[in-house]
């Protein structure tokens, strides 16, 4: 991958290669984590004998916990952001998942080991993605010139390459398999996260001085650059970003209602882990081209009007997904990522950026990551699985359409308000 990262960056003028580089591996690493822990819970699951009622609650406990730590952890990073790097803080959050993902992997249909090890799992893989792109508005928000957009193209090749990689082990050699894949790939991750440079907050001390209080554009609140506020703070004082959240909400629950069960979705039409696997392959896939032109994009559109594009591609997504009447049609709807939530996985950062003041920036791409993938995603995992079993997988399917329409609606509001 090194090779190929230097020939996307060699143009940059004025960019730190270096830790461009590292950062696309640190990118890719997370995202290979995230292949195994993220797409194939519920194929591990089903593996273990659990049912989709059981699935359903799992997962919403998960989320639960991604809601409650995601909290703690962005005002605890923002609050000690020079005292406790983030890079500690990943390699601490991945050990213990590198435990737990091994216990799980010994142990069979127990409910309680699953729901602690899902706990976990929220706790340290979901909670990792936004210190993950945390480290890279440090990097920004300090002096470091970097392409975070071409570092999060890296991360969704390597999720694509790699969900084919875990649904051939999965059909190969038996789901529960994929935790050993997991325990490999965590430790690489870790390994990325120490080789990781140090950021230089001094930078940021020299500009406050020189600038002494600044008001943020954002806001009728003045804040200095170093001041850190609370979560309700961000709420109350920034409404386009309070209805960014809220429609997020709506996405990623219609996401998790149309994707956690797609599985069976495909192997009701007579695929498997493979099938599934290269539809997540397809899915990943389009989300490159996007981070590739970003820079561009971003200077012609404005990061909110994209986001009302995010809504409205997976809208159309999940309803393609739930019309397709193939294996081969349902791998193909996945195509329509290119505008859906590859917009939301390189657009939120600079969203952060553009509506938020610099001290906020960690609570304000953790509580982006609590909004999608805390209560969004947990509201859709309480209710696909009762769904699923009381009324059937294509009236779930359908309604995923429907939340995800909503979603749609939210997200032109937040773009007609006021910032």
């Amino acid at each position: 991958m090194g090779k190929t990262v230097s020939l996307l960056i060699k143009g940059a003028v004025g960019m730190n290669r270096r830790i461009t580089v590292k950062y696309c591996f640190l990118q890719g690493g997370y995202w290979t984590l995230a292949a195994v822990a993220m797409a194939f819970t519920t194929p591990l699951l089903e593996a273990k004998g659990f049912s989709g009622t059981e699935i359903g609650i799992l997962s919403a406990v998960k989320y639960l916990a991604v809601l409650i730590f995601q909290m703690v952890l962005g005002s605890f990073a923002d609050k000690h952001a020079e005292k406790v790097p983030l890079q500690r803080m990943l390699i601490l959050m991945t050990f213990v998942n590198i435990i737990f993902s091994f216990l799980f992997y010994l142990t069979g249909h127990t409910m309680w080991m699953a729901m602690l090890t899902l706990i976990v799992f929220g706790m340290t893989i979901h909670c990792a993605s936004p210190l993950v792109d945390s480290l890279s508005i440090q990097y920004m928000n300090h002096g470091v010139k970097m392409n975070y957009a071409i570092s999060r193209a890296c991360g969704s090749l390597c999720w694509a390459v790699f969900c084919v990689v875990v649904g051939l082990i999965a059909d190969a050699f038996g789901a529960n398999r994929i935790l050993i894949f997991q325990i490999v790939v965590s430790f690489l991750f870790a390994f990325f996260a120490f080789n990781m440079d140090a950021v230089d907050f001094s930078k940021e001390r020299k500009k406050e001085e020189k600038t002494g209080d600044l008001a943020s554009e954002n806001s009728d609140a003045e804040c200095e650059i170093g001041e850190v506020h609370s979560c309700f703070y961000l709420l109350k004082h920034f409404p386009k970003y309070s209805l960014f959240l809220l429609g997020l909400v709506f996405v990623f629950a219609a996401y998790n209602m149309n994707s956690t069960f797609l599985i069976d979705w495909i192997e009701g039409m007579g695929g498997n882990h493979a099938d599934y696997g290269m539809a997540q392959f397809v899915l990943a896939m389009a989300e490159i081209p996007v981070a590739l032109v970003f820079y561009r994009i971003r200077g012609r559109v404005s990061i909110d009007k994209l986001m009302v594009v995010c809504a409205f591609f997976c809208f159309l997504r999940a309803t393609a997904t739930t019309f397709s009447g193939s294996v081969t049609l349902v791998i193909l709807s996945q195509a329509l990522e290119l505008l859906g939530l590859s917009i939301y996985y390189v657009g939120t950062v600079y969203f952060v950026m553009d509506y938020l003041p610099q001290a906020d920036a960690v609570k304000g791409a953790s509580l982006i990551n609590l909004a999608g993938m805390g209560l969004g995603e947990m509201a859709g995992s309480i209710s696909c699985g009762l769904i699923k079993d009381a009324f059937g997988l294509r009236n779930l399917m359908l309604l995923s359409s429907g939340v995800g329409l909503v979603g749609v609606v939210v997200m032109v509001w937040m773009w007609q308000s006021l910032k």
